[in-house]
């Protein structure tokens, strides 16, 4: 079970964080908010990481 877990929570990284750049490069570029887009990588990893604690909870990977 814990190895469906990693597979998932690895897949899903690997869809959000390349999307976080691209929202960081369209909000630097297109908006010129360098001073502030930095901001996107520490929310994703904030929800990314409360997405992965929440999916192993619950399917069980913590007993």
């Amino acid at each position: 079970m814990n190895r469906k877990n990693n597979r998932v929570i690895g897949a899903v990284s690997h869809i959000v964080f390349p999307l976080a750049t691209c929202v960081f490069l369209v909000w630097g570029f297109l908006f010129h908010g360098w001073r502030i887009c930095w901001i996107v990588y520490p929310i994703t990893g904030i929800l990314f990481s409360a997405f992965a604690r929440t999916y192993s909870l619950m399917n069980g990977a913590n007993k």
